[in-house]
């Protein structure tokens, strides 16, 4: 009866870690979220939806705090990171079925009107380690972990055009990378979905987003 009692609390102390730390079934695994980002390019997408958000642009985080819903594509929906450092915290009404894509860390990089770069220097400025690469990263959704975030990371397939609508300056070549969770099948009702990113130049941001999914 002492070795039952034993082997039973043995079981009981080293699977509770496990449930805790499991990953929510809604993030595709990071080889799925690669596959998928790639194909849909969603380092481009993401960057053309956040600079071509209404006036004011240099302040987007005002528009993307009071509707979530501005400008979203059919495909997917995008949540999104804030300029300055420190927590956010959102609140975000997604419809049923969509694919919700989350910049755990994004990266961009285009031309100024007075110095105008080729691809390959925007592209290169963009990817360089030293100052492009966040030092800690971090994800998680209805409190559970997300597990390997550093291999969520995607770049553009190519050089892009940072507003494609030719209605603002030109932004051509731009380039973008970084770490995209793809969330899948999210169920009707609330959902809380944090990220957070630590640069080699910046301090730490933290989003968190109270999300309802319609039924």
């Amino acid at each position: 009866m002492n070795l039952l009692r034993l082997a039973l609390f043995t079981i009981s102390l080293f699977s509770a870690p496990i449930e805790v730390f499991a990953q929510s079934n809604s993030v595709l695994r990071p080889e799925e979220a690669v596959k998928f980002a790639s194909e849909a390019n969603i380092p481009a997408r993401y960057w053309q939806w956040v600079m071509n958000l209404p006036p004011p642009l240099d302040d987007e985080d005002q528009i993307i705090d009071t509707d979530c819903s501005v400008n979203q594509p059919r495909d997917v929906w995008f949540l999104a990171g804030h300029v300055r450092v420190g927590p956010k915290q959102r609140f975000c009404r997604i419809p049923k079925g969509r694919i919700v894509i989350v910049p755990v860390y994004a990266n961009a990089d285009y031309p100024r009107r007075d110095s105008p770069l080729p691809c390959e220097n925007i592209r290169a400025r963009v990817l360089d380690t030293s100052t492009s690469t966040p030092v800690k990263l971090h994800a998680e959704v209805d409190g559970k972990d997300v597990r390997d975030v550093a291999k969520y990371r995607v770049q553009a397939t190519s050089c892009f055009d940072m507003f494609p609508d030719g209605t603002t300056y030109k932004g051509a070549p731009a380039f973008a990378s970084g770490y995209w969770l793809v969330l899948k099948n999210l169920t009707p009702g609330s959902h809380k979905i944090k990220f957070s990113n630590l640069g080699i130049v910046y301090g730490p941001k933290e989003t968190t987003y109270d999300v309802v999914v319609d039924l």
